[in-house]
């Protein structure tokens, strides 16, 4: 007899389903690391808009000394905020559902939120009393702009932050 070397069709079989085992597996965690990156992605960039726009209104506040409540419209969606200082600042949307504005006195606006997010529900509420400083309530809704991406694109969060104005007392 003949001293023959290879594999069988039964040592095959279990190589074949071995590996197509293996492959799935490989397959299947590659696609959650890819969806949870995505994730990951939107929600950073949700949270990085917020922070540049509350930094913003925190450091307007800081070198405001009123607030405009002629120009500013409060408790409406979208709401509208004039801080008074050296020079008038004013925050607003640019439409509804888009993208946070600060504008020097009549200037062109600046953009503070990135094309990435989508601002909704930007509300200021004026709650300054007689005995207290300018304080302003500040709430908005970020979304992930997906692009149709998917359902691992979408996100969304609400923020809500308060901002003091240094009213001078008379």
């Amino acid at each position: 007899m003949k001293n023959q070397k290879g594999f069988s069709l039964a040592e095959t079989m279990i190589y074949v389903a071995v590996m197509c085992i293996v492959m799935t597996v490989l397959i299947r965690y590659t696609l959650n690391l890819l969806n949870t990156r995505a994730k990951v992605r939107a929600m950073s960039e949700v949270e990085y808009n917020a922070a540049l726009i509350i930094a913003s209104l925190n450091n307007t506040a800081n070198n405001a000394t009123g607030i405009d409540e002629a120009s500013s419209r409060f408790e409406a969606d979208p709401g509208r905020l004039t801080l008074e200082g050296a020079e008038d600042i004013t925050f607003t949307l640019t439409s509804d559902d888009g993208q946070v504005t600060r504008q020097v006195d009549d200037q062109d606006a600046t953009i503070l939120s990135t094309s990435r997010v989508a601002v909704k529900n930007l509300t200021f509420t004026n709650l300054t009393t007689e005995e207290d400083t300018g304080i302003i309530q500040v709430e908005f809704t970020l979304s992930y702009n997906d692009g149709g991406n998917g359902p691992y694109y979408q996100f969304e969060q609400e923020f809500q932050t308060a901002i003091r104005i240094p009213i001078d007392q008379d």
